[in-house]
């Protein structure tokens, strides 16, 4: 079905048109390591020390801050001494934590993230060739129902460098592409194209080129690009574009 560019195009719909018992697992015991206690003389610091965990943390963290301010004030051995035991206090429940955090992720995988998105190498080539293929299958799907109108001039350097790629997208995943030509030029990718005969005003073009989606059936409009972009962008756009949200 050839793209006609008649006055109307967008006010019609096109009929019958396509486009060319769960494990007991030991629970650990409590945490009963204590805060490091401050010096008798920082009674604000021994009045936070309550049940609830936010203050706790403030607690503990504005003691690190007033050992670091007095060892940099007074680095004596003794103020140095007493910043470095409360900092290798902070590693010690730090390297606690990360232990605990990875058995609770071997234990519930479900909350591991890293399945879905894998961060090591060999997972990640794997995952990105999944979504790669996932990519095209869906942009091949909307060669179905879309077309692409590329818009350009003769005097454009862009519009001539941009052409080729529009072409090579279009091949690789048989979408029809119309070209129009707002000045009545041709281009050698797209011999048959057509002049523009108001669809730069509808879709209020102010730059070339310029690419969209067209799906003639139900009138819908998409910008793909207004410029010269790379056919990952073009992919990329059309992906957003159509996404259900």
């Amino acid at each position: 079905m050839v793209l006609s560019t008649q006055a109307g195009f967008f006010d019609h719909h096109a009929e019958g048109w396509h486009w060319y018992h769960q494990p007991v697992i030991e629970e650990e015991k409590e945490d009963k390591m204590p805060l490091l206690q401050a010096d008798s003389s920082d009674s604000t610091y021994k009045r936070s020390l309550k049940n609830d965990p936010n203050e706790l943390m403030k607690a503990y963290r504005r003691e690190i801050e007033r050992r670091l301010n007095l060892a940099l004030i007074n680095p004596t051995p003794f103020n140095v001494e007493q910043y470095q035991v409360i900092q290798k206090d902070l590693m010690n429940r730090s390297e606690r934590f990360s232990k605990a955090w990875q058995r609770t992720l071997l234990e519930n995988p479900t909350l591991d993230h890293s399945i879905e998105f894998p961060t090591s190498q060999i997972a990640r080539h794997v995952y990105l060739d999944e979504e790669r293929k996932e990519r095209q299958e869906r942009i091949k799907a909307l060669s179905q129902s879309y077309g692409l109108f590329f818009f350009y001039r003769a005097n454009c350097p862009y519009c001539h460098a941009f052409a080729p790629i529009v072409k090579r997208f279009a091949e690789t995943y048989g979408w029809d592409v119309l070209a129009i030509s707002l000045d009545g030029s041709s281009i050698a990718e797209f011999p048959d194209a057509k002049p523009d005969q108001g669809q730069a005003a509808e879709l209020g073009i102010e730059v070339v080129p310029s690419l969209f989606a067209v799906n003639p059936q139900t009138g819908h409009i998409l910008p793909i690009s207004h410029g010269m972009t790379t056919q990952d962008e073009i992919e990329k756009h059309i992906l957003i574009l159509t996404e259900v949200p």
